[in-house]
């Protein structure tokens, strides 16, 4: 797997792509963020809408807040809250 060749971060160390839509890499150098650090960049392609390269530092802690959301997608995840997704057995693994 290669870095994709419309992100323009060539100073990240890639780790992984999807659907040639989005990539992953490590950041060159942590950044502050809040009271620790970002250690990855997250990139989107959005050409297709007529915009460019949408870019987010991210650390840990905002990947799992991302993958808390995006599991409410799956149809038995219809959780009134975050916090009780968060303890549905149901909703513990992402499959395809």
């Amino acid at each position: 797997m290669k870095r994709p060749n419309w992100c323009p971060h060539k100073d990240c160390k890639f780790k992984a792509q999807s659907q040639e839509k989005m990539c992953i890499g490590e950041l060159p150098k942590l950044e502050p963020h809040g009271m620790g650090f970002n250690t990855h960049r997250l990139c989107l392609d959005t050409m297709e809408t007529g915009h460019g390269i949408f870019d987010l530092q991210v650390n840990w802690g905002d990947c799992w807040n991302m993958i808390r959301l995006l599991k409410l997608t799956k149809p038995e995840c219809k959780a009134d809250s975050l916090m009780e997704y968060a303890y549905n057995s149901k909703c513990k693994t992402i499959t395809k």
